[in-house]
């Protein structure tokens, strides 16, 4: 699944592990085509029907 994040979002990602996340910039990272494809197919929109049903309240990172 590739989505969109926040750069907030990718430092929590990042210290998730890459066992768990593997966040990668849109700049400085080189995109294989298959994560091209991945980013076109999948999108925010159908990311977040997943991942919003399943995260817990105070989940996302404060604005501190």
């Amino acid at each position: 699944m590739v989505m969109f994040v926040c750069i907030r979002c990718v430092g929590v990602h990042r210290s998730l592990g890459t066992h768990i996340s593997k966040p990668r910039s849109v700049d400085l990272d080189i995109w294989t085509p298959d994560s091209i494809v991945l980013a076109q197919k999948w999108g925010n929109e159908r990311g977040n029907a997943v991942w919003e049903q399943t995260k817990s309240g105070g989940t996302l990172p404060g604005d501190e």
